[in-house]
């Protein structure tokens, strides 16, 4: 049977790929590389597998969706209720209903400033509706915006029977003003049955949506006055989604206590059968809705939401079909396709060539599917086959993606099907009947923009330009290099000597950069296996939550995370888990985003006293979750403070130099939050100090904390002027010894070090500058741990910037941890 099924592959590759060297027969690897697939395949024989029994058809029921739009919406044009498909794409497969004017009395328009549109669709009972209000102007199609300006990116509708949605209210279109005043809805969620809080729920009302901390504490801000339907859903789906009106008035907040049923497990076998035609060798995927299916819950790239490599991958059964086996909680909405690719490129249609959008309403025991796959042409049978041969020093691990830029831009990379050695392949089969132009690139582990071909390079590049005929096409390229990349950089190595063993409490650490994109999670595993080859005994993430959803995002600083943009909890979770499975310690460092610089937003902030009280009661909410997550994990460190907050500290000043605005009593807040912290987390905790602010005073409060974490910046100035001829040896060894060892003194705690220096303007320097500050911190007994700050995990690259993988500096480190940690 292996032997037979062997063959059938390779004469499909053959058939396939006709393009290819006859006498080079491809050799298929793992079409789950790279990460791990997030389900379990089915295995053993067809006799063992469950037999289907039919899933009840869920019923129909009547929901009638009632909006009232602002006055200044003009009376000639359409209002639709858009219906969303975030598993093809929000902006990609939407179902638009015209909805019908109520015509108002005068004294309705001058009471309310409003008039109200309504219609009335079918839905399964058990749905989660994904819906927006749109406009059509005389120029475009105009989405709602929230009144801070940010788009509306869906409402939820949970549909539980006949309903109305009642509240309704559009504060503002893309081409209008908001001039409303506005209330908040804040309240906590907690487990039913134990009354413990609930991380990570999506909670939305009013078109605004946010995640609820670590305590299951959330707040929407901004709503206008009003009745508005209030929704919290697990992305996973563990819980039942809890839905409910909540009234809003303006310039005041209401208080919303949610509580919600944690719901069981089933296991769902699906078992699919594909077009005839449809080559064995191709990754099937299942792109669904929840979390665990791919869905990011952002808005990516080209409206795109859920990733190809995230999504889990299916096994070829003996007899041609495909197999999977995935928990799936009970209740839950689950809208899913099977594609070649995401939920876009490549996935299945309808014969008729509209997207295939499939759902189950997940019954209370395990069940089985068997559903067949009508075709993977939108069009009459077309496709772009794309045959690569990659650089001989492409890194072995890596994984190689094609990303697609139709009219509407850049979509999201999808990986590309190794074929043995330097080979690599893709066949897109739709949407090919799409309008204007069409361009291509490649790039490694999906990082397109930063580890793309040479003749790409940039994050919003042209490509590769490509006319689609109405007939097979085959595009046969060649990469001849890779931007920032080699495998044989040129350097002068230097060789550690007389290094004094610290033992395993020496910190020799690497952290990781402050930023994150979903296409990270699938290369974690690789980037910790990374860090832990080089003799580290320490990883320290750096979890991010955002300042505001637009810009300038600072009045009020209102700081959360953001899906896309910062790491969510089961992220971070897992994360963890596979950090400390590789014997590393953990260390979890908080830090914000901001869509501005940093300087800037401090300068440009109100900085008055109300100001203030929403900043202080914004960072106790972002230490406290990052508190509780560090405790539920058994993280061994917290890291607060920064470079940033210099002006959020006692007596704090602007990069200007002029005074800050901090309150006169930000030593007592700062101090209260600390001991707060401690009943939340008992493991270490340290302050992470600037190091030019290490000639100051120190806080009163850092006597509380356990060790000093020193941000020492060598800037590429710097570097630039050593090669010129300064000393810079003499320049870091005065700083430590006349600032930092005092400090160290004055404190008595324990100090790591740790450094970012870019490899600008060549790897050299950055290699030189680590090189001359680990004989430094080797000399020196009093410093406790060395730590390299900016490692970009998803990928080895050599750019200017401060991340070491990839980069001679690496080697290096590795040949002093491994003795420091002795």
């Amino acid at each position: 049977m292996k032997l037979r099924i062997a063959l059938t592959r390779t004469i499909w590759i053959t058939a396939l790929l006709s393009w290819l060297a006859a006498c080079n027969y491809p050799q298929l690897i793992s079409p789950t590389s790279p990460g791990p697939s997030l389900a379990t395949p089915v295995s053993g024989s067809l006799s063992s597998l469950p037999i289907a029994e039919p899933l009840p058809i869920p019923p129909e029921t009547i929901i009638n969706f009632r909006v009232e739009v602002p006055n200044d919406t003009p009376a000639t044009e359409t209002i639709y209720l858009a219906v969303l498909d975030d598993v093809t794409g929000l902006a990609l497969n939407v179902q638009s209903f015209v909805m019908q004017l109520v015509e108002p009395t005068p004294a309705d328009i001058a009471a309310r400033g409003y008039r109200l549109y309504l219609t009335s669709l079918p839905f399964a009972i058990g749905s989660v509706v994904k819906y927006r209000y749109e406009r059509q102007s005389s120029e475009a199609r105009v989405s709602e915006h929230t009144g801070d300006g940010s788009p509306v990116r869906y409402r939820l509708y949970y549909v539980q029977g006949p309903g109305s949605v009642e509240g309704d209210i559009v504060s503002r279109w893309t081409d209008t003003k908001f001039t409303q005043t506005t209330g908040r809805i804040t309240g906590q969620a907690i487990d039913a049955g134990t009354g413990a809080p609930i991380p990570n729920l999506l909670i939305t009302a009013g078109g605004s949506q946010t995640l609820t901390t670590s305590n299951g504490a959330f707040l929407l801000e901004g709503l206008p006055p009003g009745v508005h339907n209030l929704v919290a859903y697990a992305l996973d789906g563990s819980y039942k989604t809890f839905q409910q009106g909540a009234r809003v008035a303006s310039e005041s907040a209401t208080l919303a206590p949610l509580s919600l049923d944690a719901v069981p497990f089933v296991k769902g076998f699906f078992i699919v059968s594909v077009p005839s035609g449809t080559p064995p060798i191709i990754p099937v995927r299942l792109a669904g809705s929840l979390y665990s299916l791919g869905n990011t819950f952002a808005t990516l790239t080209g409206g795109i939401s859920a990733l190809a490599t995230s999504m889990p991958v299916l096994e070829p059964l003996p007899d041609g079909r495909y197999s999977l086996t995935v928990d799936l909680p009970v209740g839950a909405d689950v809208r899913y396709k099977y594609t070649l690719g995401d939920g876009f490129w490549n996935a299945e249609h309808l014969r008729t060539g509209e997207f295939r959008l499939r759902q189950i309403i997940v019954p209370p025991r395990n069940f089985l599917v068997e559903e067949n796959v009508d075709t993977w042409y939108s069009g009459p049978p077309n496709s772009l086959s794309f045959d690569l041969t990659v650089t001989a020093d492409t890194p072995p691990g890596d994984s190689i993606s094609i990303q697609f830029d139709p009219l509407f831009g850049w979509t999201e990379p999808i990986p590309m099907w190794h074929i043995g050695g330097q080979r690599w392949a893709y066949v897109l089969y739709s949407p090919l009947n799409l309008p204007g132009n069409f361009n291509y690139r490649y790039c490694r582990n999906e990082q397109c923009g930063i580890g793309d071909d040479v003749l790409t390079p940039e994050r919003y590049g042209q490509g590769r330009p490509l006319k689609i005929a109405g007939q097979p096409q085959t595009q046969t390229d060649q990469v001849e290099a890779w931007m920032n990349f080699s495998a044989s950089p040129s350097f002068v190595q230097s060789t550690p000597d007389a290094v004094s063993p610290r033992g395993e409490s020496f910190w020799a650490g690497v952290e990781f950069q402050a930023s994150f994109h979903p296409s990270w999670r699938s290369y974690f595993p690789q980037a910790i296996e990374q860090v832990a080859s080089m003799g580290s005994n320490w990883l320290v993430l750096t979890p991010t939550w955002s300042y505001g959803k637009s810009l300038p995002g600072n009045a009020p600083p209102l700081l959360a995370a953001i899906p896309g943009r910062d790491m969510l909890w089961y992220d971070l979770e897992s994360t963890i888990q596979q950090a400390q499975s590789a014997h590393l310690n953990t260390a979890i460092f908080p830090v914000p985003q901001f869509q501005l610089e940093v300087d800037e937003w401090w300068q440009t902030a109100p900085r008055d006293k109300s100001w203030w009280t929403v900043w202080f009661e914004q960072y106790r909410t972002f230490a406290l979750h990052h508190a509780d997550l560090a405790n539920r994990t058994s993280a061994n460190a917290l890291i607060l403070g920064g470079d940033w907050l210099a002006p959020a500290l006692p007596g704090g000043r602007l990069a200007d130099g002029s005074p800050s605005g901090v309150p006169a009593n930000a030593e007592e807040r700062w101090s209260a939050l600390i001991d707060e912290i401690r009943q939340t987390y008992s493991g270490t905790l340290l302050w992470a100090l600037p190091g030019e602010n290490t000639t100051m005073t120190p806080p009163g409060f850092l006597g509380k904390v356990d060790q000093i974490y020193v941000l020492l910046t060598i800037s590429s100035e710097q570097l630039i002027a050593a090669i010129q001829g300064a000393d810079l040896t003499t320049e870091i060894t005065s700083w430590l010894d006349t600032s930092l060892q005092p400090l160290h003194s004055a404190l008595g705690k324990p100090v790591i070090l740790a450094l970012s220096a870019p490899s600008d303007p060549d790897l050299q320097s950055q290699y030189n500058s680590y090189n001359l500050v680990l004989n430094a911190v080797n000399s020196r007994s009093w410093l406790s741990g060395f730590v390299t700050r900016g490692f970009y995990p998803p990928l080895a690259i050599q750019n200017h910037d401060p991340s070491i993988h990839g980069k001679p500096t690496s080697q290096l480190l590795t040949a002093w941890f491994s003795q420091f940690v002795r």
